[in-house]
């Protein structure tokens, strides 16, 4: 991962520099946060590689399309996760923390956190693909196979396919300031909210 992780930061802004889509997979998972746990070295590459991913492709001329396939719970997730098109798969979750990390956050019972913790954090955390299109924070949900994607790969395969290319001959005619500027906006609704005031 840490190798991965050092050449992709060093690749980006060269591959970026080719004008071809750039397609992330995510599936991350953010570690378990049992206290307060001192930054090691890894941990600020870590954010180092975030931030710099984020800097180069919100402002990258290539259309980048990326999927969550598993759990991304973690901030680099989400940095992988800046791009025009967004997709999950059915069962995939998505989020800045995983619910385990969350609950020993939010209810720190000295290690005593059962299931019911857990449940209560993913429930507010608001992570699985259909909480997400709902917000409008992905674009689409890529069906899996009756069991799960692993259970007929071919299958799932298939259909990221299917939604990989729909979504490059969507992006492909746009001009490179119309891509900044769409995924400048996309984000900046992120969040967005109204409030009624009750009289």
């Amino acid at each position: 991962m840490g190798l991965r992780r050092t050449v992709s930061r060093h690749s980006v802004p060269s591959i970026l520099k080719l004008y071809f889509p750039l397609l992330s997979k995510l599936k991350p998972y953010c570690a378990f946060v049992s206290g307060f746990v001192p930054v090691t070295s890894t941990q600020f590459s870590s954010f180092i590689f975030s931030s710099t991913f984020v800097t180069e492709v919100s402002s990258s001329a290539v259309p980048i399309i990326s999927i969550v396939i598993g759990e991304g719970g973690s901030g680099g997730a989400l940095a992988l996760g800046v791009a025009d098109r967004l997709y999950m798969l059915e069962h995939a979750v998505y989020s800045v923390i995983s619910p385990e990390g969350c609950a020993a956050i939010l209810w720190k019972k000295n290690g005593d956190l059962g299931t019911a913790d857990f449940s209560k954090a993913a429930e507010a955390l608001k992570l699985t693909a259909q909480d997400l299109l709902k917000f409008k924070i992905i674009d689409g949900i890529i069906p899996e196979p009756l069991g799960g994607a692993h259970r007929e790969p071919e299958t799932t395969g298939k259909n990221l396919t299917e939604y990989i290319l729909s979504a490059v001959n969507e992006l492909k005619d746009k001009t490179s300031n119309k891509l900044i500027e769409e995924r400048y906006r996309r984000f900046r609704k992120i969040g967005s909210f109204k409030e009624e005031i009750k009289e």
